[in-house]
């Protein structure tokens, strides 16, 4: 149904993102029982991202994430929606995109890097 939504929008391509824990203590009852769609391993009983993180996402320059309740946000790393570009209950994603908040964060990113 969200793969068909996107395509009615004119979306180029619909992700789905793996879960982010928070309770590692019970992550495995949260996590997604195929390995393959997990975003943590464990390592040594601990739970580890699965590759490296830079610090920074080049997705902000072609992509965004959405929120279960749409708010549209530059990454998918954050995780607890604090760099809210837009709502897409008040404005289309276009909007929000080529909006100035868009605009700002990207030259903030940009210049602090």
């Amino acid at each position: 149904a969200i793969k068909k939504l996107g395509k009615e929008l004119g979306v180029d391509r619909v992700i789905f993102k793996s879960p982010q824990i928070y309770d590692f203590e019970n992550a495995e009852q949260t996590l997604p029982q195929n390995p393959r769609f997990r975003r943590y391993h464990k390592v040594n009983g601990e739970y580890r991202l699965k590759g490296s993180y830079s610090g920074y996402c080049k997705k902000i320059w072609y992509g965004s994430a959405i929120t279960w309740d749409g708010k549209v946000i530059p990454c998918c790393f954050d995780k607890d929606a604090e760099f809210q570009l837009g709502d897409l209950a008040d404005s289309n994603f276009a909007e929000i995109w080529e909006g100035d908040n868009y605009h700002r964060f990207r030259n903030l990113v940009r210049n602090k890097r």
